[in-house]
């Protein structure tokens, strides 16, 4: 946890984040969405070719393996999450059914 918010780049918390677009058949690779920020300030972004950073270094390729091997068990895990609230009488963002229109409400009021 950063107790201070320090604007010195080597005394505070820089978060890197890389997101991967769907596949859209580009010869180039994915697209991806890169973003840099500093604390909790607005994030710096930009977007390019998957090709384009590799080869990715080591650790973040692992993850990235590791997470396509885990795929068939999260989605059968998410199957599952969406039938229980669906059981429930819920939406997917966990909002109760409107028993007349099956339309998420709110329950807030």
């Amino acid at each position: 946890m950063v107790e201070e918010d320090v604007y010195e780049f080597g005394k505070c918390l820089i978060t890197v984040a890389m997101g991967l677009l769907p596949d859209n058949g580009d010869p180039n690779g994915r697209l991806v969405m890169l973003g840099v920020r500093n604390h909790q300030d607005e994030p710096l972004l930009s977007t390019c070719r998957l090709n384009d950073l590799m080869p990715l270094p080591d650790p973040i390729q692992q993850l990235i393996e590791q997470l396509k091997e885990q795929l068939p068990a999260r989605s059968e895990k998410a199957a599952g999450r969406r039938q229980g609230k669906a059981g429930r009488g819920e939406t997917e963002d966990g909002r109760k059914q409107n028993q007349n229109t099956g339309q998420g409400r709110s329950t807030e009021g």
